[in-house]
């Protein structure tokens, strides 16, 4: 009852909350509208893996509160999540927050923070994630277009979008974003079995204060498009102007029988024409999962591997997510927009400094009677030394309403637990 009462004080402080509350009970007789609020407090640490990654973007904090909201009515939707844990002051920031307009069966402008529209099929509870776009940092804002044709025997799936990252102590001024995806779903009786796709994201324009402000022109845009080259620089070729990354995408789906369903993916990492032409071999994210049709069930394993990095330098030799010129690399407020596994600042290293990770994951989650749902993650990095990252959730379900979650991180023996409290208005 204590952790309860503190955390109810918590809340009744933020006078935001106390509006954002007041405004879903008034609204909340609509059958379109969800909402939830959700209180928690843990013993946190810093150095646990799974407490501190793929949480959002979040900073370490003891106890903190967060609201969802999601209304959906015709061709408009809007969703926002607000949180506590985004700066020292706990002031209420948005999280993943957006509003999508369908502009017809088939396409939707989105405008706000958001994640991705691509690599759907990934299970974000308990994958290590998105090579390009993971939940762990927090989403930056973005407006974007995304489109499909469906054909008799194929899926034609795209998208483009434009964002900005931040000012800090390396940009000047916040560096574009540009990204865009495209994928070939192919069908059998009417089910996709097999999807194959590209995904290109990159930097540019904006300044860093060492190098001063970058090309940010239409036909420089043009450029970024193409990933035509910039300036020469003195090497054997003139680099691609701005900083680029992308993904091979693809993804097997079988259906084993009546009741599961298992799907194979692998996405392929690349930052430049050399990995774009998989001269870095297998590096990427290989992964399996089996689901169950009929219950919440899954299994999930994979590998990562970024070995191979720098199998032929200096033609094929890169460091994932870092630019030299983009210093601050594929990061958002500090925090990894990728894979929260690449870290271009730690890790064995290669030859020129590169990531060099082998890391296997596990993944489930599991339905326990009608109203309890656990969920394990266990992640260790096996080509080096290291400790068994685990996380460990327990939930039960009270009358549709109320949820009240236990959680075990863990380092090895270096363990921090949480507990939280989420009422669902509607």
């Amino acid at each position: 009852m204590l952790i309860i009462t503190k955390l109810i004080l918590i809340m009744s402080n933020l006078k935001t909350i106390n509006i954002l509350i007041l405004f879903l009970i008034t609204t909340i007789q609509s059958q379109d509208l969800k909402a939830s609020i959700e209180i928690f407090n843990q013993k946190n640490n810093p150095n646990i893996w799974w407490m501190n990654n793929n949480n959002n973007g979040k900073l370490p904090s003891n106890s903190g509160v967060e609201i969802f909201f999601s209304y959906k009515k015709n061709k408009q939707s809007l969703k926002f999540k607000l949180s506590n844990q985004y700066d020292v002051k706990n002031s209420i920031k948005f999280s993943e927050s957006f509003f999508k307009y369908q502009l017809s069966s088939q396409t939707f402008l989105k405008v706000g923070r958001y994640y991705k529209d691509f690599s759907k099929y990934l299970n974000e509870d308990l994958s290590t994630g998105s090579l390009i776009v993971s939940k762990n940092a927090r989403p930056f804002k973005k407006i974007g277009l995304v489109s499909e044709y469906p054909m008799k025997k194929i899926n034609l799936h795209f998208g483009i979008l434009h964002g900005q990252l931040k000012k800090n102590a390396i940009y000047q001024k916040a560096p574009n974003v540009h990204e865009k995806f495209f994928y070939i779903d192919f069908k059998r009786k009417n089910k996709v079995f097999f999807s194959a796709g590209l995904v290109h994201s990159a930097l540019w324009a904006g300044a860093t204060y060492e190098y001063g402000d970058f090309p940010n022109e239409f036909s420089d845009f043009l450029k970024i498009f193409i990933s035509a080259d910039g300036p020469q620089d003195g090497g054997p070729h003139a680099n691609a102007l701005g900083s680029h990354i992308g993904i091979w995408d693809f993804v097997y789906f079988k259906q084993l029988n009546k009741k599961f369903l298992a799907k194979m993916y692998y996405q392929h990492f690349f930052e430049d024409t050399s990995s774009f032409r998989f001269a870095n071999e297998i590096d990427g994210l290989w992964g399996f999962e089996i689901n169950s049709i009929e219950n919440d069930i899954s299994f999930l394993v994979e590998y990562l591997d970024t070995t191979h990095s720098d199998l032929n330098p200096p033609y094929q030799a890169d460091t994932y997510y870092w630019n030299y010129q983009y210093q601050d690399g594929w990061r958002y407020r500090d925090k990894i927009i990728g894979n929260p596994f690449i870290n271009p600042d730690s890790g064995p290293r290669g030859v020129y400094g590169h990531d060099q990770y082998k890391i296997l994951h596990l993944g489930t989650k599991l339905s326990l009677l009608d109203d309890y749902k656990l969920n394990i993650k266990i992640s260790k990095i096996i080509n080096t030394s290291s400790d068994i990252y685990h996380s460990i959730s327990l939930s039960k379900y009270f009358k549709e309403k109320y949820q009240i979650s236990f959680f075990n991180f863990g380092n090895g023996k270096d363990m921090a637990p949480k507990i939280s409290l989420t009422y669902y208005l509607n």
